[in-house]
């Protein structure tokens, strides 16, 4: 967005009444953190959170977002991360990763049985989550595997999520960009 003296003020107005929420990415892991007993649900947890993500870049960078969003039967998780990935909004490691734990998310919602297996997390054999050798238990391989991901995505995106998530993040932007600008001679 391009600020205007117009239109900056009345953002900076907007984004001040809204109410300041919780860290977005804090109440993220400790979702995931919450359900370490059970492998299923920190997987739908996790994939949940990576799916509104997707969602919120959908949202802020399609020109069809609302078909796209509300039509997940002609566009499922699996062709939002294709059309990201293809626009370039997500780079082919974030997408190799995502489209993998999308599968690892299926197995564990469909299958009447659930347990989690080392060889589930070989397509992320290669990240520190999973090879570290710290983490000695596949639970403890997943949960840091599932805030890798979450963090990792967040942070590559951070920008557009800050818009959807954190408006008082942006606001503190442009009151800052309109102090520098202010300073500067004319």
């Amino acid at each position: 967005m391009i600020l205007t003296a117009s239109n900056e003020n009345q953002m900076i107005r907007l984004m001040s009444k809204q109410p300041k929420p919780k860290d977005v990415i804090e109440t993220f892991i400790n979702d995931i953190r919450s359900v370490r007993h059970s492998p299923r649900f920190q997987i739908i947890v996790t994939h949940g959170v990576l799916e509104l993500l997707v969602n919120t870049l959908v949202e802020q960078t399609c020109k069809h977002q609302e078909k796209i969003i509300e039509s997940t039967r002609d566009f499922p998780h699996a062709v939002k991360l294709v059309l990201l990935s293809e626009k370039g909004i997500i780079n082919d490691s974030q997408f190799k990763f995502i489209d993998n734990f999308r599968k690892l998310r299926n197995s564990a919602a469909h299958g009447a049985q659930f347990v989690l297996k080392e060889e589930m997390l070989k397509p992320f054999a290669n990240l520190n989550a999973v090879r570290n050798p710290a983490y000695h238990d596949v639970k403890t391989k997943l949960e840091k595997l599932c805030e890798f991901l979450v963090i990792g995505f967040w942070n590559a995106n951070k920008g557009s999520f800050e818009i959807a998530f954190k408006p008082e993040v942006v606001a503190d932007k442009i009151k800052h960009q309109l102090i520098m600008n202010s300073l500067r001679p004319l």
